[in-house]
């Protein structure tokens, strides 16, 4: 079964490794944006071929992702040639599954994360009904660390036993959610995530995003930054689950991360090259999608965010007067 695991820590550095082409990256070469073909009898592409809002991929800085591991990129003619996993008739449905007890708090995320990856995959989402954690002792550990002591849980215990199984009949994916620290095996110091792109199945921790696990003092700010990680998380790793690889053009949602620090500096939206790939597999409309991307932002207090869809969404509508 090939599996990805998704932003890992080994050694006390993360890495992402998996089923995803390693090459030379090719940090000279310049955004596959000229390959986006028209959408319409009038060529008006604007939200896919101007790039100007968008800030090119920095030099990367030592320990960034693109400092570790050389990666080829994926142009769209790329993806959209590769016979990416799309929707169809019968698989229609991204569901989120949680796993384990959650707080009210928690609850309130699970509805939040449920509306932000429905607006930006613009597809339907069903959050279900939390199942329970596994009990065999096989599957968990416990870890200290100074003071700290805590219970971590194997992923492949969640994939194997508790999604593939109950996987539903029209799902795309099938992501569970816990507020437990993953593993994959006993070499590793943790994982935020874990996939099977073949099994349609993934499961990702929210744990490491909320000050709690740290020792620190829950505020606004940080429930904003909690909120604000989360979704990063979730449609970076489902966008895997569409088979996009990793963007190395742009500062971008689908780039790789190597740190939470590299994390927090990536955007909440993606490139216009990652955006046309997205919207040639779905097949939205990608200002209306802004405009609620925008409203979600807005209402969540992720005004940076909200700031950049308004502006982008005003361009784009001005552009194809």
């Amino acid at each position: 079964m090939a599996r990805c695991l998704f932003f890992a820590l080994l050694s006390a550095a993360v890495v992402c490794t998996g089923a995803y082409m390693f090459g030379t990256c090719p940090a000279q070469d310049s955004p596959r944006v000229s390959d986006l073909p028209a959408l319409d009898k009038d060529g008006r592409n604007f939200a896919f071929a101007d790039d100007s809002d968008f800030e090119k991929m920095k030099t990367p800085k030592p320990g960034d992702w693109l400092d570790a591991y050389d990666e080829p990129g994926q142009s769209f003619s790329q993806y959209s040639n590769s016979n990416p996993n799309k929707p169809d008739k019968k698989h229609t449905t991204i569901y989120l599954q949680p796993i384990g007890l959650f707080t009210d708090e928690e609850k309130e995320l699970l509805s939040k994360l449920e509306e932000f990856t429905k607006i930006f995959f613009q597809m339907p989402v069903v959050l279900k009904t939390a199942v329970a954690l596994p009990d065999a002792e096989e599957y968990k550990r416990t870890r200290t660390s100074g003071n700290k002591k805590w219970v971590q849980y194997r992923t492949d215990f969640f994939l194997e036993k508790v999604l593939q199984p109950a996987l539903p009949d029209d799902a795309f994916c099938y992501l569970g959610i816990t507020m437990k620290d993953l593993y994959p095996d006993d070499e590793w110091n943790y994982v935020f995530g874990q996939a099977s792109l073949k099994e349609r199945v993934g499961v990702y921790s929210l744990a490491r995003y909320f000050p709690e696990f740290w020792g620190q003092k829950d505020t606004d700010e940080s429930r904003i930054l909690s909120l604000r990680r989360s979704c990063e998380t979730l449609v970076h790793e489902t966008g895997h689950m569409f088979n996009m690889l990793h963007c190395i053009y742009y500062e971008c949602v689908m780039a790789g991360s190597n740190s939470m620090d590299e994390a927090d500096r990536r955007p909440l939206h993606e490139c216009p090259v990652c955006l046309r790939k997205l919207q040639w597999n779905t097949g939205f409309d990608a200002n209306k999608r802004y405009e609620q991307l925008e409203k979600f932002c807005r209402d969540n207090k992720l005004d940076k965010e909200a700031d950049w869809m308004k502006k982008r969404m005003e361009k784009i509508k001005s552009a194809v007067k």
